[in-house]
């Protein structure tokens, strides 16, 4: 009988622990106070990738500006060898 006995103890301590675990498990609702830190995490991270694709866009304009630059000397070089051609195809 003491076999019966605990047999039974431990079926009803597990379906208790079955029980309070899932009474006790998470809330699905979200404090006010949690919700406000959300909202301010979230602005600060749409902040942090508007300035982002700002300076990103900044960055190509430069790389941009320095290329123009660039082209200028390579046509320059271009012109030069230009005309050597002209006058050796003629």
């Amino acid at each position: 009988m003491s076999r019966t006995v605990r047999a039974i103890s431990l079926l009803m301590i597990g379906a208790f622990l079955m029980i309070a675990s899932v009474g006790c498990g998470p809330s699905y609702r979200v404090s006010e106070e949690d919700q406000i830190r959300l909202d301010e995490a979230r602005e600060a991270a749409e902040a942090a990738e508007r300035k982002l694709a700002e300076l990103r866009h900044e960055r190509r304009l430069l790389e941009e500006g320095v290329e123009v630059e660039e082209e200028p000397q390579v046509e320059e070089d271009n012109e030069d060898v230009a005309p050597e051609e002209e006058q050796e195809e003629e």
